[in-house]
Formats: C-alpha cells, structure tokens, sequence
C-alpha cells in the first residue's frame, strides 16, 4: 500500500468522525428541545411554540400570557455557571479549585441575547440543561451571590432544567 493511499484512509477516517460527531451533537440538541417543548406544553395552557436558531444555540420563543424566549445551555452537572455582567458569562469546569487567573470560557451569543428588546412584556431565560453545580453572580471585585430560578439577573432568568415546571407554573 502507497503512503498516499494509507493518507486518504486516515482523512476519511477522520471525515466520517467529524460527521458522527456532527450528528451526535444535533440528536443530543433535538432531544433537549424535545423535552423542553413537553415541559412547556404541561406547565402552560396552549402556548404558541416557535423554534429558531441563535448564534449555534437553540432558542425557543412562546407564548402564553407573556412572551418567553429561552437559550438553551449545555452544561456538565460538575461545572458552574458565573455571570460576570449581563453580556458576559462564563462556565467553570472546575469549581473547587477556580482561578481568576485561568482563561475563561465564555458562553458565546449571551450579549445578543442580553439586548433583544422587544415591545410586549417579556421573560428571558437561560436554561442550563441538564443541570450545574452553582449559577452564582459577581457584583464586585469579591463579593458573590447564589442565583436561584427566583431571581433576575440583568433582565434574564438563569434555571436549571429541573426548575423550569416549577418557574413557568409560578408565572
């Protein structure tokens, strides 16, 4: 076998793991929007449910007596969620041993979703799917605060999946 033939088996090879990841992706992002319409659909009567695209993340747009828009965020149970300001917000994959230091990783299109204004009366809420550790909130330099689906952070509602029948049913 040629060394340009064992090259094109390895590029395939890899090309058909991209795609499987690819697919992998969407099904998991399916399933939750899945889940999330049905928990909707019981803790509302009849709302209007629309589905679109925003910036690589789903956002589900209903309504019922209020307009809500939801982001949808993947996360670990193991990591923690820290907003820093309304258009930055960062996931810590470990939170026992967070360092201001390290680089962050920031969940991306929560600037433009921080700023949709829209003319009715609206509920925007981040969704974390399945679960995290900690949603907590920097006011200052060191002062910090636990979020709970109760509270509203910048205009925007941070639950947990698990939360969510309970946030909707309480509107």
């Amino acid at each position: 076998m040629e060394w340009w033939e064992i090259l094109l088996i390895v590029i395939a090879g890899l090309a058909l793991m991209i795609i499987i990841y690819n697919c992998l992706i969407k099904l998991r992002n399916k399933n939750i929007i899945n889940k999330t319409i049905e928990v909707i659909n019981t803790s509302l009567e009849n709302p209007k449910i629309e589905l679109c695209s925003f910036d690589n993340l789903y956002q589900i747009k209903f309504l019922s007596k209020k307009e809500y828009f939801i982001k949808i965020l993947p996360m670990s149970p193991k990591h923690e969620l820290i907003i820093t300001n309304s258009n930055k917000v960062i996931i810590n994959d470990d939170p026992k041993n967070f360092k201001r230091s390290a680089k962050p990783d920031f969940v991306p299109g929560i600037k433009q979703f921080s700023e949709l204004n829209l003319d009715r009366e609206n509920i925007k809420i981040i969704l974390v799917y399945p679960d995290c550790h900690n949603i907590t909130k920097y006011i200052n330099e060191s002062d910090v605060i636990t979020i709970d689906s109760s509270n509203i952070v910048d205009g925007i509602y941070y639950i947990k999946y698990k939360e969510l029948e309970e946030f909707l049913k309480n509107q």
